[in-house]
Order: C-alpha cells, then sequence, then structure tokens
C-alpha cells in the first residue's frame, strides 16, 4: 500500500488539519495534516485529486524520511512532539549537509515534553 502525507491547505494555518476522502463503500477515510499513513491505491488517486490540497503519494516501499521537505513543512509535520523531533534530527544529521536552522530547531523541540 502507498503511504500518503498531507500537507494541509495551500493558505498557513496554525492548527493541524484533516483531508476527508469520500470512500463509496464503508467510512471516509481522514489525513491528518504531516502524519505519514499507509493507505490502499484508491485512496491514494483520491487524494491527489482534491482540488487545492497538497498530497504527497509515496510508493509502498518507500520509507518517508522524517527530514524531507522544506525547514517550515518538516517543523509544521513535527510540530511540538519530541519523538518526532528525533526521529527527524537523527534524519537530517545523516545526511550529507544537514541544515544548521533546521538542526537547532529539531534539537530544541527533541529535548522539550
Amino acid at each position: 500500500m502507498p503511504t500518503v502525507i498531507y500537507r494541509g491547505p495551500r493558505t498557513r494555518v496554525d492548527y493541524p488539519t484533516a483531508l476527508r476522502i469520500p470512500v463509496e463503500k464503508g467510512e471516509d477515510v481522514l489525513l491528518a495534516q504531516g502524519v505519514p499513513q499507509e493507505v490502499d491505491d484508491e485512496i491514494a488517486e483520491r487524494a491527489q485529486n482534491v482540488t487545492g490540497e497538497r498530497v504527497d503519494v509515496l510508493p509502498a516501499e518507500a520509507d518517508p524520511d522524517p527530514a524531507a521537505g522544506t525547514i517550515e513543512e518538516v517543523l509544521d509535520r513535527v510540530g511540538d512532539d519530541p519523538d518526532q523531533a528525533r526521529e527527524a534530527l537523527e534524519a537530517e544529521r545523516a545526511k550529507q549537509s544537514p541544515r544548521s536552522t533546521l538542526v537547532e530547531q529539531l534539537e530544541a523541540r527533541a529535548t522539550e515534553g
């Protein structure tokens, strides 16, 4: 199954949002902003077709990089969760050229809580 990451509406929001994907049979699927979720191919395709929304679909075999994206996207995805901050920090430090600004901000969030 592919992994879907809903990046939120195109406008900046200061609170988590969710994208509702209607399903013909069964309950609607909610994609929480910034949270990688495994979904079936149909849901992944529907999520991509929602007008005005940003959705990344990774192949089933892909392992989402917790430090992927812009600094703002990484920090939005991490939020105030120290565990997610530590995962993103570890991934960023493992890169050939870690972004010092991101490392600094993730270090601060990883020690909170």
